[in-house]
């Protein structure tokens, strides 16, 4: 028995290694097609492949002539591509079957290039993009046709980046969160300063980092996914450079418009510095700051560690369209970024900003009852005026005495205030008045060392302190019955963490290991008058933990295995009427699984699952009442909620061309909502609130496409979700919600010519939830057109806004800009804003007993010239 396995293996044996080493061999000579004579002393490369964009399988050299190979792989298919040195065109041929033969000969016989005296003409050809390794360069004189004003008009026209309202840049949908200035980052968070401001001539090129790390020390270590934009100037026009503008027309109300602007960029051996000085009455926000909605900072979540929650809730604005549609204004805005070489060793990177503005918007709510043969009418109106004014102040001093080693400390203050008042008239004679104004003082240092003490490895420790004062009070009136109640809340907040952390990375292994404590204190106090009635109460709430985070990236040929955990230790202790604490263990685990074919082809799948304690910030988010017989009880407050999402990304591309297809569940339990119950002392009723589960499906599709030939970008975006919501009312009560949302989205970019584009975008998104039978859906479009020729430049555009489930909801604006531009440095400019619209934007809503009409007041349509001067 014994002899005949043996047999069968060595049979085996002789089968595998007669199919792999068996191979079939190659020779022939290479020889010059003019002479008929063997090339000698030239470096000739015979290349082997299964297809004409495949990778190179094997290679060959020939010497004196004559070359020789034994296949290592079997081929159906053989591409051989002979290249000898620039004095000779490269031969392709292709060989169908190759295995049929033992032994191929083949002679190449390559021809002489032709060559062409262009002498004096040098003519240089520049790719529209560039791309090595994780960067992409955009040469911006290929895309642009002379029209663009500021750097966000570039940006716009670029494949594969879109730029919103507000000036944050996005590639391929994901965030840029940093943009450079030949190289340096003097604008911090808030690069939409520049994205807004900083003018389109002194912009040469663009280009994209995919994997940016700022700290050098740190290059190779650690794993970085994040995106960074480095704006290269044109050398001799931006030592000094700056922009005067001024514009002032007529509206059809026949209010006075204008809009000011001065931006100076400097930049020299001694300093590289841009700042900005602005006014304006037509509904823009030239600041980093956005007022007009309920998140109003940009960088708002930033510091979210050191941020004290409004326990109060700040009123926003119902902005059914875009801002600059419906808000009026008075903003002032003055800025300066800079960043000083002290010397070879130190930099000090400043940044100031003072922003004041005078916030309006108008809306009225008109109800129909119809009883019997009559209708009665009831007009709600409201208007709510801000006036924000904010002081900021952010300083960053960076050491680096080497490559390995660097000190960096950053120290941001600011003061803001916000007063809003919320003027209501209810039922066509009552009148209610809300006043709140909010005191919010912040400020956050942080300390970081770095040394990198091997060429892989490295350590850092950080230590971050700050505080933040939030001071509120709230007037409610009611002049008719001449009754006022007064509440004022303040919170303060104190936090201090140290960190360490070491990166190391060995062959395809990179990892990083944290380690951390942190200390955070939380005040309430609540002062509530009524009537002279006074309702005083303190809370407080102490947090203290110890952390570990790890995360580790392995690759391996094809696979990237990416995983990360974080454990927490946390004591809250909390005081309200008596101090009660809880022992909490929150964690989060992270898993990611890539197969990367190759640098066009990839699939990834991930799962993450996170339990968090709920946030004490947020107890007193519903806390105020003015009404003294409510009282208020807070339980579980101490309970933590878990969330688990998991899903599959794939992705393909290929130049400019590139797919993505993504599919995740996410899973949360015991909700973010912080439970508590309200008991009513007068009817005894009482409501608990205890958790929510919430489950959502979501599945992404984004192409997008650039094709040379004629300059068009077509990009294509489909989404679509659902989100179910069962919540625990009580032990026997639950409530369950579904919603399912549709959003299409479509954009393209075609540039006719040198001197004329155009760009379009529609929209199309649908949200339903079938337990109340709704069904909402909205349309947005817009079409632009740009050009230059001679002295003019125009940029006609053109939006829509429809929404199809309610009556007469269909809006279309239009807005035209013609300039003339005598000079590089002077030109005028001829602004038509808001053309074709209506007064109001409104929905209407029937019932089978009355009509309900919600309308908000529109910005009306103005004209303006204006007149800019660059020097």
């Amino acid at each position: 028995m014994m002899r005949w396995k043996k047999s069968i293996l060595s049979a085996g044996f002789i089968f595998v290694y007669t199919f792999f080493y068996a191979q079939t061999d190659i020779s022939g000579n290479i020889i010059d097609s003019t002479s008929g004579n063997r090339i000698t002393n030239a470096n000739i490369n015979i290349i082997f492949r299964d297809s004409l964009n495949a990778q190179i399988f094997e290679f060959t050299k020939a010497k004196n002539g004559r070359y020789y190979h034994r296949f290592r792989y079997r081929y159906n298919l053989m591409i051989i591509k002979v290249v000898a040195d620039k004095n000779y065109q490269s031969r392709i041929i292709t060989v169908k079957d190759p295995f049929k033969h033992q032994h191929l000969h083949l002679d190449f016989s390559l021809k002489k290039q032709r060559v062409v005296d262009l002498n004096p003409v040098v003519v240089k050809v520049r790719k529209r993009i560039y791309k090595k390794g994780d960067t992409i360069r955009f040469h911006i004189k290929q895309f642009t046709d002379g029209s663009e004003k500021k750097l966000k008009d570039i940006i716009q026209k670029l494949p594969g980046l879109e730029i919103d309202e507000e000036g944050n840049v996005t590639f391929r949908g994901k965030k840029v969160k940093t943009l450079l200035l030949d190289g340096d980052n003097i604008f911090d968070n808030d690069y939409n300063i520049a994205t807004k401001h900083l003018n389109a001539n002194t912009v040469k090129d663009i280009e994209l980092y995919g994997h940016y790390n700022e700290n050098e020390a740190l290059k190779n270590l650690k794993q970085s996914d994040e995106m960074a934009l480095n704006i290269l100037l044109k050398k001799n026009k931006v030592d000094f450079s700056g922009d005067i503008y001024l514009g002032v027309g007529k509206d059809t109300d026949k209010n006075t418009k204008i809009d000011g602007e001065t931006t100076i960029l400097n930049v020299s051996k001694k300093i590289k510095g841009f700042s900005v000085g602005s006014y304006n009455n037509i509904g823009i926000n030239h600041s980093p700051e956005n007022f007009y909605k309920p998140f109003f900072a940009v960088n708002y979540f930033e510091n979210t560690q050191v941020k004290a929650a409004y326990p109060i809730d700040e009123p926003y604005f119902d902005l059914p369209l875009q801002e600059k549609r419906i808000l009026n204004n008075r903003q002032k805005f003055a800025n300066i970024n800079g960043l000083i070489p002290v010397n070879k060793k130190l930099k000090l990177f400043f940044k100031l900003y003072y922003i004041s503005d005078n916030i309006t918007s108008g809306k009225s709510d008109v109800t129909k009852y119809f009883v019997r043969d009559s209708t009665i009418n009831y007009i709600n109106e409201s208007e709510l005026r801000k006036n924000p004014l904010l002081l900021h102040s952010n300083f960053k001093l960076f050491y680096a005495p080497s490559r390995k080693e660097n000190i960096k400390f950053t120290s941001k203050i600011y003061r803001k205030t916000i007063g809003s008042v919320n003027s209501n008239f209810f039922q066509n004679t009552n009148h209610f008045i809300d006043a709140l104004g909010i005191t919010d003082v912040f400020s956050h240092q942080k300390l970081i060392f770095t040394k990198r003490y091997r060429e892989n490895s490295a350590i850092q420790f950080l230590a971050d302190f700050g505080s933040n004062n939030v001071s509120e009070k709230l007037t409610m009136s009611h002049p008719e019955v001449d009754t006022t109640a007064i509440q004022n809340v303040i919170h303060n907040r104190r936090v201090f963490s140290l960190q360490s952390s070491l990166y190391t990375a060995y062959k395809n292994f990179n990892s990083d290991f944290l380690i951390g404590f942190f200390n955070g204190s939380d005040r309430f106090i609540n002062n509530k008058i009524l009537s002279g009635n006074r309702l005083l109460s303190t809370n407080d709430i102490i947090d203290t933990k110890g952390f570990i985070k790890i995360h580790s990236v392995y690759t391996l040929i094809h696979w990237k295995i990416e995983t990360a955990f974080s454990q927490t230790w946390l004591q809250r202790n909390i005081t309200i009427g008596q101090t009660t604490g809880k022992f909490q263990k929150p964690f989060s685990l992270f898993i990611r699984l890539n197969w990367i074919k190759s640098s066009y082809f990839r699939i990834s799948t991930f799962f993450n699952k996170i339990k968090n304690p709920i946030d004490g910030h947020y107890i007193l988010n519903n806390a105020y009442f003015i009404n003294f017989n409510t009282q208020t009880e807070y339980k579980n407050v101490l309970d933590t909620y878990t969330t688990q999402s998991s899903g599959i990304d794939i992705k393909f591309s290929k130049s400019m061309i590139w797919y993505e297809i993504q599919a995740s569940i996410n899973q949360q339990k015991n909700g973010y909502i912080p439970a508590f119950t309200l008991s009513d002392n007068q009817s005894r009723i009482v409501y608990n609130f205890h958790h929510q589960k919430i489950l959502s499906k979501n599945i992404r599709f984004d192409a997008e496409t650039f094709i040379y030939p004629i300059n068009t970008n077509i990009r294509l975006d489909a989404h679509f979700g659902q989100i179910e919501n069962l919540s625990k009312i009580n032990s026997s009560h639950f409530e369950k919600r579904k919603m399912n949302i549709y959003e299409l989205k479509l954009s393209s970019g075609t540039f006719i010519t040198k001197k004329l584009s155009f760009k379009t975008k529609f929209i199309y998104g649908l949200s339903e939830t079938p337990e109340f039978g709704q069904s909402i859906s909205d349309v947005n479009g817009s079409f632009d057109i740009m050009g230059r020729t001679g002295y003019f430049s125009f940029v006609i555009k053109n939006n829509c806004f429809w929404f199809p489930h309610y009556p007469d909801a269909f809006y279309w604006f239009t807005d035209v800009d013609i300039d003339f531009i005598p000079v590089k440095t002077f030109s005028f400019e001829i602004m038509l804003r808001n053309i074709f619209n209506k007064k109001n934007i409104r929905f209407t809503n029937i019932f089978p007993d009355g009509i309900f009409y919600d309308s908000t007041k529109l910005r009306p349509a103005f004209l303006m010239i204006s007149a800019t001067y660059s020097f």
